[in-house]
């Protein structure tokens, strides 16, 4: 066993070689978990690309303990369903293939009566678990839980029995979902040139010539032998990492694994793929059609060791781009010589790469843009920056890292990208003083010996591509969903005894400290027991409802200077002070924040006052940004994303007419003149105000500081805002959009209530977690594990924003065109006539108690979280009127009446996207009137 402590975290090892890292945080009684197997795509056996992926989606089915009711008959079955994907996989005829694949659907159902369905996400959420998910990388798989801090001997039983044994149950609807993902991928153009990037950089190995998720024949023709041969070889403790952060005892934590671990035999690890050291071509280039707006992509391999590229890769990164005084931000952004510029970076286990991302203005070619790109690398290889950058970059470096260390969630994400490369938290932690110990030159010099010409150069133009592969899905059989029945290890876990956590909610008269200055203007304290970063923000209840011009003075700030500043001046002075500054629009409330180290506060004051105040406009940087925004809004409309959780969702909830589609046009946009967007902007402080500080200082110690902004608050009254009437959805209405994606988009809405409502706000909670969202929600077990429909469906209840506003019920499943006959009414009647199983409520209430009995409010978020309510009409911490109604002792009979009273025979907008040609109109057309909608009529331009 060793044992290390560096900077706050432990690392200990158990004598079979499974890593512990353990940081205590005791703000919470949570912790975050990573559970991380150092093994991921990269691994994947010749002729399976994928595997590793498929398999980190089947460690969610439970073992021979966990979710079987008959393990005896059921491994029988799931024996010969294994030998039958062999079977599959090695013969070429179609029909024999076919018929295979019905026997194998056959005993899938047979084999599905015995299992306890989604059992391991049932005994999470009864010890209160969330944020429950998983990611394959090429390096890794990592298995993700949040955990109240007294729960944490019973995850840790669970999960070592979870990766004692992997039962391959359930496995061919679980495959539908991965030809989802696949189909998904199909259609996202930064996935695609992402993938050509990786192909370009690293030939010969799977970074380049294979993806995660793996290619269609592949997937077709899955392995179960291959899989169990996988788990076998590289779920082993000696390749795993157990990295916790948040209130506990490392010692009982390391007694705790060594109890439930410690059994764990170790092996020899399998070496990696070969890594073959070719020196790559300068300007390879590919090119790919796609629906989305065009952009380039640009890397260069960086050829150093791990240490090296963990420290340089962020440092050139922080160079070329940090939002503020980089080499892409001074030149291009706030040049406005592109629409975007970015830099990103890859540092994998075997290879590290720096890249651009650029998307070009209208009528600017893409070879423009890598032009510009490119000369921005060229600078730095000159040593075009300023002399004090590196130690700016060191400065919010250090800024970041005070952010990490406050959340459980931010540490954890760190030492699984640091621990499972073979680094450590002092290498992280020492990056800061490290880049600010170099000088110039030696940065200068890493440039000229790593950025020459670029390796890949990767053209995403529009265009329909003729490369997608859509896999297509065998029928199956839909298999019967147990949720009344339990394992013996289930009933036995469900029977400890348990400790309980008494709740905290906060009381916001004592947590926030409110003092009355002259003119009536509150500011509002809450002390920050953490770190040394603040946040000041000026609130004023004004936003783009009340005047449509506030949004675009927002965006049109970034490219201004003052009288005696430019605007690449004012970037640079804000972050040199380790600052970053934000005039935040929404649609009712606007939010001018400066957040950063506390020592700079007072200058950060200074520097705000004189930029607000002595605007100068820009009649050029107006022009670009106006063509910018036009760009953008076309951009829009080829993004489904945007089109379907923007568009279509506002136009069913108010139709044509909307918040979404207020925009000014394009000759309302020209015709404005930069000088009222600066005075609006000024003019801000002239309306009734109020402030919130969240740090250590005592407003009174800067008050003379705050005076310059308050000396008109309130002298001007608020204007009017603009009301958009909610549709009245008094019968089922369906709406067709024709829009050329692989998939059907189907999105449903109802409107539950007229505003907001109390008692709807205190049932959601519950109502979602049990039907609507989740693994073990009726929803995840109806559409996707039952009949394998989806990748991603599910039905929430929305609360509104504020008091006014009604409640929402929305569903949504993306399927396939061909099955869009089965998803719509299976998700309909289950809304309809919610499937009730008392025990499997009782356990999502106890799973959201215990949430609201280990919550705390985090220091930062408590004025926001009072905000919240104030906007509801309450001042109390709702949490605790929630904790109550789940309290009460016939928890089934509340939530079926809430069922009655704000679900049931609603009707619904049925917003459908997909292409005409493959989308089953017939259908839709059984459904009702089907109104057909434009791009043009979802964005009102």
């Amino acid at each position: 066993m060793t044992d290390t402590l560096i900077q706050g975290f432990q690392s200990r090892t158990l004598s079979n070689g499974l890593t512990l890292l353990m940081g205590v945080n005791k703000l919470a009684p949570r912790i975050y978990t990573h559970i991380v197997v150092k093994a991921g795509a990269k691994n994947d056996p010749p002729g399976l690309a994928g595997l590793a992926h498929y398999m980190e989606h089947m460690l969610f089915k439970g073992s021979d303990k966990i979710g079987t009711l008959d393990w005896e008959k059921e491994s029988a079955l799931l024996a010969e369903i294994s030998d039958l994907f062999e079977q599959h996989r090695h013969t070429d005829d179609p029909e024999e293939k076919k018929a295979i694949y019905q026997k194998i659907d056959h005993l899938s159902y047979e084999a599905a009566g015995l299992v306890a369905s989604n059992e391991y996400d049932k005994l999470l959420s009864a010890i209160g678990a969330r944020h429950t998910n998983a990611y394959t990388s090429y390096d890794q798989t990592v298995y993700i839980n949040d955990i109240p801090s007294n729960e944490l001997e019973r995850w840790m039983q669970l999960e070592s029995e979870r990766f004692q044994y992997m039962a391959l149950r359930l496995f061919h609807t679980e495959l539908e979902t991965v030809y989802e993902e696949f189909n998904m991928a199909q259609v996202s153009d930064h996935r695609k040139a992402t993938a050509a990037l990786r192909e370009l950089l690293f030939p010969g190995h799977p970074y380049g010539t294979q993806t995660v998720i793996g290619p269609a024949e592949q997937l077709k023709n899955p392995s179960q032998q291959k899989i169990q041969e996988f788990f076998s070889r590289f779920y082993r403790p000696n390749n795993m990492i157990l990295i916790l952060s948040g209130d506990f005892d490392p010692d009982q934590v390391m007694a705790l694994a060594e109890k439930y671990f410690g059994s764990y035999q170790a092996a020899e690890i399998p070496e990696g793929p070969e890594i073959p050291d070719t020196e790559l071509p300068e300007n390879q280039t590919l090119e790919i059609l796609g629906q989305e707006s065009p952009f380039v992509y640009l890397s260069w391999k960086i050829n150093t060791d791990q240490a090296n590229s963990i420290r340089w890769i962020p440092l050139l990164e922080s160079i070329l781009q940090n939002d503020e005084t980089g080499l892409l931000d001074l030149n291009l952004n706030k040049q406005q010589k592109v629409l975007q510029a970015n830099a990103f970076s890859w540092v994998f286990q075997d290879y590290s790469a720096l890249g651009l991302f650029g998307m070009p203005k209208q009528g600017q070619s893409l070879e423009e843009v890598k032009a510009l790109l490119t000369e921005q690398v060229e600078a730095l290889r000159k040593g075009e920056f300023e002399s004090w950058l590196p130690q700016a970059v060191a400065k919010n470096f250090k800024l970041q890292q005070q952010a990490v260390f406050s959340s459980n969630q931010s540490r954890v994400q760190i030492m699984t990208s640091y621990f499972s490369r073979g680094l450590s938290w002092e290498d992280y932690i020492q990056i800061a003083d490290w880049v600010e110990q170099l000088d110039k030159d030696a940065i200068i010099a890493f440039a000229q010996e790593h950025l020459g010409e670029p390796h890949a150069i990767v053209y995403k133009k529009q265009g329909e591509d003729p490369n997608i592969v859509r896999v297509a899905q065998p029928p199956i059989t839909p298999v019967p969903i147990q949720n009344d029945q339990y394992s013996e290890f289930a009933r036995q876990f469900l029977a400890q005894e348990e400790t309980r956590l008494q709740p905290v909610f906060t009381n916001y008269e004592e947590s926030i400290h409110t003092e009355e200055l002259a003119g009536g203007v509150k500011i509002h304290r809450v002390f920050n027991p953490v770190n040394d970063i603040f946040n000041l923000e000026f609130i004023i209840e004004i936003g783009k409802n009340h005047d449509l011009e506030l949004p675009i003075a927002s965006r049109y700030l970034e490219y201004l200077g003052s009288d005696k500043l430019a605007a690449t001046a004012v970037a640079q002075a804000f972050f040199k002070l380790g600052l970053q500054f934000e005039l935040n629009v929404g649609y009712e409330r606007t939010f001018i924040s400066l957040t950063g180290l506390e020592e700079s506060l007072e200058a950060g004051l200074e520097l705000l006052q004189h930029l607000l105040f002595s605007l100068k406009p820009d009649q050029r940087a107006y022009d670009n940004l106006v063509a910018d925004i036009l760009t953008r809004r076309q951009n829009s409309k080829q993004d489904r994303n945007t089109i379907l959780k923007n568009g279509l969702s506002a136009y069913a909830k108010y139709g044509a007419t909307s918040p979404f589609t207020n925009l000014l046009s394009t000759t309302e946009l020209e015709a404005l003149a930069p000088e009222q967007l600066t005075e609006k902007i000024a003019g801000l402080f002239e309306y009734p105000l109020q402030v919130y500080y969240h740090g250590k200082k005592r407003p009174d110690s800067f008050l003379g500081y705050l005076q310059p902004f308050l000396r008109k608050a309130g002298q001007k009254p608020l204007p009017p805002v603009k009301v958009f009437a909610k549709a009245s959805i008094t019968e089922n209405e369906l709406y067709f959009l024709d829009f050329p994606i692989v998939q059907n988009e189907v999105l449903m809405l109802g409107k539950s209530t007229e505003k907001f409502d109390l008692e709807a706000f205190k049932g959601k909670n519950l109502y979602n977690s049990y039907f609507g969202t989740g693994l073990s929600s009726i929803v995840f077990q109806e559409i996707r594990e039952s009949k394998g429909l989806a990748y991603s469906s599910y039905a929430y209840f929305n609360s509104p924003l504020r008091q006014k506003d009604p409640h929402y019920i929305s569903a949504y499943v993306g399927t396939q065109p061909d099955k869009v006959a089965i998803a719509i009414p299976a998700l309909t009647r289950i809304i309809q006539d919610i499937p009730i199983n008392p025990d499997q409520i009782n356990q999502a209430r106890q799973s959201l108690l215990k949430q609201l009995e280990s919550d705390r409010i985090p220091p930062e978020k408590i004025f926001l979280e009072y905000l919240d309510m104030k906007d509801f009409g309450f001042s109390h911490d709702l949490r605790r009127d929630i904790y109550d109604w789940l309290s009460t002792e016939d928890i089934t009979t509340q939530l079926q009446h809430f069922h009655h009273n704000y679900i049931r025979n609603r009707p619904f907008r049925i917003m459908v996207m997909g292409d005409r040609k493959t989308t089953d109109m017939e259908y839709l057309h059984t459904l009702g009137k089907v109104t057909e909608i434009s791009l043009e009529e979802v964005f009102g331009y």
